[in-house]
This record gives C-alpha cells, sequence and structure tokens, in this order.
C-alpha cells in the first residue's frame, strides 16, 4: 500500500509523527515527510486565507532516506508502508537522457486521474558561475 487516506486528515487535528507511527506502522522519515506535506498544505491556504476543504492523499514526497536511482536497471527503490519496494521504471528517451550519470536524490510519488503512479524526480543542478571560486 502506497497511500494512507486517514493521514492527512489526522496531522490536520494535530496527531503527532510517533502517533502517526503507531497508528499506521510507519516508518520515522515517512511520518516526517507526511507531515511535512500537510504542514505545507495548510500553510498555503492560510497564505490564501482560504480554508482547507479537503486534502487528497494523491502524492508523498521522498528524500534520500527513503528514496534512491539506480541507473544500470532503471529502477527506483521506495519506502512504503509495506517496507522497501523496486520498481522499474518506464522512461524514454528524453528522461534518460537527463537523468544519466546523476544521483538524484528527491522525488515525488503521485497518483494521476487516470489512477496510474508516476514518480517525478527531481535533478539538482550545481551551477558554477566564472569568477566565483570558493578557495
Amino acid at each position: 500500500m502506497l497511500f494512507e487516506p486517514r493521514i492527512p486528515a489526522l496531522i490536520g487535528r494535530g496527531v503527532c509523527q510517533e502517533d502517526l507511527r503507531a497508528k499506521f506502522g510507519l516508518p520515522a522519515n515517512l511520518a516526517v515527510r507526511a507531515c511535512a506535506r500537510v504542514g505545507a498544505n495548510r500553510l498555503t491556504a492560510k497564505k490564501k486565507d482560504k480554508p482547507v476543504k479537503t486534502f487528497k492523499p494523491t502524492s508523498a514526497d521522498y528524500d534520500a532516506r527513503i528514496f534512491a536511482f539506480r541507473e544500470k536497471d532503471w529502477t527506483v527503490s521506495l519506502t512504503t508502508l509495506s517496507g522497501r519496494e523496486h520498481i522499474k521504471i518506464n522512461a524514454g528517451n528524453y528522461q534518460r537522457g537527463k537523468l544519466a550519470g546523476r544521483k538524484p536524490t528527491s522525488a515525488q510519488l503521485c497518483k494521476h486521474r487516470d489512477g496510474q503512479y508516476y514518480i517525478h524526480i527531481v535533478r539538482h543542478e550545481v551551477v558554477h558561475q566564472e569568477g566565483n571560486s570558493l578557495q
């Protein structure tokens, strides 16, 4: 199981990470990411001065501790509620070119309207500017 629909509602009611972990058997890092995700949703609503009507559990953020990308066999390794899953990705030539030789450290797992799951892999680039060298 990738998503637990009741988690965001409980976080919104002030349930802490330890309670989430105990109730759903979440690994610590998944509980942290779930709290951060719901917190960001609530903050955005507050900034827009709009009430939060619902929070749909259609995506999950993954950081370096709970996500890994393996170029040699084009798989991602994700921590889920069922443990660690190794999933083959179907990347096109453009995506393969962008990921080749990279070590991405974060991603977002999304459930699209068609019911399919997609992984949005984040590629961080360090830009070096001429004349700005660190010594």
